[in-house]
């Protein structure tokens, strides 16, 4: 501003004129007030609330007018988006989901009911466990149709008088395998084979016919080597023993593969005759 006396540019700060000591008016409509500055509808400032400019701030009480005082409070709710409910649905039917194919998956795993019709006859399947029970009877089979597949060229041996010893150790070494055979037949699981007990109860006594036959044929050897055997062998009392034993052994394998060739058939194994075990 001038000053009204000497005319001198003074700085708005100055209360007198640095030239004369002439008393400086206030500049009312200048923006230089501190923060209780007079402006047009804010009123006259406090007394002595007028503040250098340069040092003014702006967290200074506000002046007296028609303001409107906010109180703080709760926030207003957020609206949950549009597609959040649809996240939220989508994994309630996910999870849904998911549920019902665990049920279904336990549900094929339990065992079926067996039903039995009129008569005792099985009218379902066995369950799936049944295949491993049904390969244990094959590989059953399988060594007595080894076993039996030697006793023929030991047997040929007596009749005609031939290598007697020979045929002893031959005759030996299946009664010991008959014998294996033999404990193993009482043991077999069957309860997921149809008609299970009964089928093992056929082949165990299947079997042990058989080991009776080779212990007669066996004593029958012995006889022969005994007598000095020349031509052929004479058919004496354990000769006949033996041929009733292997009769028996037959009756029972008959009856056996009624029962076993239509497990075996369902699993893939192949089907047996009374003369192939």
């Amino acid at each position: 501003m001038r000053c009204p006396s000497c005319g001198l540019d003074v700085d708005q700060a100055h209360a007198l004129c640095p030239r004369c000591g002439t008393q400086l008016p206030l500049a009312h409509s200048s923006p230089q007030w501190g923060a209780y500055g007079s402006a047009p509808g804010y009123g006259a400032a406090p007394p002595g609330a007028w503040t250098d400019p340069q040092q003014a701030t702006p967290h200074g009480p506000w002046p007296a007018g028609p303001y409107e005082v906010l109180e703080p409070g709760t926030a207003p709710a957020r609206r949950r988006p549009a597609w959040a409910w649809l996240v939220a649905v989508l994994a309630v039917i996910f999870l849904s989901a998911a549920g019902a194919g665990v049920i279904l998956k336990l549900t094929h795993k339990l065992p079926r009911p067996v039903l039995t019709a009129p008569g005792g006859q099985s009218t379902v399947s066995s369950a799936p466990d049944g295949r491993g029970q049904a390969a244990t009877i094959d590989a059953l089979l399988n060594a007595s149709g080894a076993s039996r597949t030697q006793l023929g060229p030991a047997l040929t041996q007596v009749e005609n008088c031939g290598d007697l010893d020979a045929a002893a150790i031959t005759l030996q070494k299946i009664m010991t395998e008959r014998n294996d055979q033999v404990r193993q037949s009482r043991t077999l699981a069957v309860d997921q084979l149809d008609h299970g007990t009964q089928l093992r109860d056929l082949l165990a006594q299947a079997l042990t016919h058989s080991l009776e036959a080779d212990q007669k044929f066996a004593a029958w050897l012995q006889n022969a080597k005994a007598s000095g055997c020349t031509g052929h062998a004479a058919h004496d009392a354990d000769y006949q023993a033996a041929q009733a034993a292997s009769s028996e052994a037959t009756n029972a394998k008959l009856s056996f593969v009624q029962l076993w060739n239509p497990i075996a058939s369902r699993y893939g194994l192949p089907v047996r005759s009374d003369s192939t075990f």
